[in-house]
C-alpha cells in the first residue's frame, strides 16, 4: 500500500510518500521462497532516488528527491521518499487553460520531443500518464513525476517498451474526452516519431500498431465499467 501526503514547509512545498508492505496480505506459512523474494526486493524509494539522478545527468527533469529511506521489519519493509514539489501544469491543463490551438499545438509537439528524449536515453517510464507528464511554466520543457516504476534499458528500448508507454498515455487523454485532444495528441505523435527518426511506411505501421493498442484499452476499460454498474445494479 502507498500513500501520499502534501507537506507545506518553511519557503517549499514537499510531497511525501510512504510506501509499506505492513497492509498487504501475509504470506502463507509455509512459503520460504514467496517470502525470501519479498524481503530481497529492492526498496522503493531507494531504487526512485537512483533512477532519478541517471535522468538527471542525461538532461531530464524530475522532482528533487530530499530524502529517500527504508526500514525493514523482519521480512515486511517501509519505503519513505519525499520530493519537492515542482511548478508547472499538466498535459490536461495545457489542453484546458484557454491557450489558443497554436500554443497547445506546439506544446504538445515538445512534450513529443521529451518523451523521445526519455527513450532514447534508455528510460521506460512505469506510468506515463498525463498527470505524470508536467510541462514548465514557460512551455521549454517536462518534468517526469512518478518514477517509482520508471526503468532503464542498458541494452537500447525495445519497440513494445515505447509503444506501451505511448498506449499509457494516450489512452489517458483520449479517455478524458476533452475538446481539442485528437489535434494536440496527432502533434505529440508526430513530434515523437520526428525525433526517434522514424518515418514512411514503418511510421504508418507504429501508428496503426499503436491506436489499435489504444482502442483496445478503451473497450476493455468500457466493459469494465459495465461490469462494474451491473453489478452495482444487482
Amino acid at each position: 500500500m502507498s500513500c501520499t501526503w502534501r507537506v507545506e514547509a518553511p519557503g517549499q512545498t514537499v510531497f511525501v510518500k510512504l510506501v509499506s508492505s505492513a497492509s498487504r496480505p501475509p504470506v502463507t506459512p509455509g512459503r520460504w521462497e514467496a517470502q525470501l523474494k519479498h524481503s530481497l526486493r529492492p526498496s522503493v524509494a531507494l531504487r526512485t532516488h537512483r533512477v532519478s539522478q541517471r535522468m538527471v545527468e542525461r538532461g531530464l527533469l524530475v522532482p528533487e528527491v530530499l530524502l529517500a529511506a527504508s526500514r525493514r521489519h523482519g521480512w515486511r519493509r517501509d519505503d519513505l521518499l519525499a520530493t519537492r514539489a515542482v511548478t508547472g501544469f499538466s498535459l490536461v491543463e495545457a489542453l484546458t487553460d484557454g491557450s489558443c490551438r497554436d500554443v497547445v499545438h506546439e506544446t504538445f509537439r515538445m512534450v513529443g520531443r521529451r518523451i523521445a528524449d526519455l527513450h532514447r536515453a534508455g528510460f521506460v517510464h512505469g506510468h506515463l500518464l498525463p498527470g505524470h507528464v508536467f510541462i514548465t511554466p514557460d512551455r521549454t520543457d517536462v518534468c517526469f513525476l512518478d518514477n517509482d516504476e520508471t526503468r532503464r534499458r542498458p541494452g537500447g528500448m525495445r519497440e513494445a517498451d515505447r509503444r506501451n508507454n505511448l498506449t499509457q498515455l494516450v489512452s489517458r487523454m483520449r479517455a478524458g474526452h476533452l475538446p481539442g485532444t485528437s489535434g494536440a495528441v496527432r502533434c505529440l505523435l508526430e513530434a515523437y516519431f520526428d525525433a526517434i527518426g522514424v518515418s514512411g511506411r514503418h511510421r504508418r505501421r507504429w501508428h496503426y500498431r499503436l491506436l489499435t493498442r489504444v482502442r483496445k484499452r478503451s473497450q476493455k476499460r468500457s466493459r469494465r465499467r459495465v461490469h462494474r454498474v451491473a453489478a452495482t445494479g444487482a
